[in-house]
């Protein structure tokens, strides 16, 4: 990965990149999606002048039955979709951010029904042969995950099973 200095930068800027903070999280969830990988092949690039943190990364995971192409760019002006999966059968296309961030910066706590709840306007978008329906978004909890980091790793979760 780059840290920059090749292009002349001599510290790295606070905050995310795209090589080491958002292109990481990409890589991990292709990984649960679709398990190891028998190749990855990465591209992270710095594209402004000066800049220290990587601003576009672009990985390719590669499996027997299929590819993810994972692209991250701080510097779009207009955002894609989040998701864009093709099969042989469809196509699934989704826009839109996990909403769990947007409900706390207004205030929203997870123990509130449907504190996260996501517009229907950003749901997925599934086409088929036989036409496109809506795909409602299924709500998550950052706070059931980390709840599930923890147990795994406490003598409950073992006892327990979580993992």
């Amino acid at each position: 990965m780059s840290s920059g200095r090749a292009r002349g930068a001599s510290r790295r800027s606070p905050g995310p990149d795209c090589g080491s903070d958002l292109g990481s999280h990409l890589l991990d969830q292709a990984l649960v999606l679709f398990g190891n990988p028998q190749a990855i092949a990465a591209d992270i690039r710095i594209e402004r002048d000066g800049a220290a943190p990587p601003t576009r990364s672009t990985s390719r995971c590669i499996n027997p039955h299929m590819r993810a192409l994972l692209r991250a760019s701080m510097l779009a002006a207009s955002p894609g979709p989040t998701f864009t999966v093709h099969g042989t059968k469809g196509s699934f296309i989704k826009y839109g951010l996990d909403p769990q961030e947007a409900a706390l910066k207004s205030g929203r706590m997870p123990d509130e029904a449907d504190w996260d709840a996501e517009p229907p306007e950003m749901y997925g978008r599934l086409t088929t042969l036989e036409g496109t329906r809506t795909i409602p978004t299924i709500p998550s909890s950052f706070a059931r995950y980390y709840e599930n980091v923890r147990d795994a790793n406490t003598r409950e979760g073992a006892a327990g099973g979580h993992a």
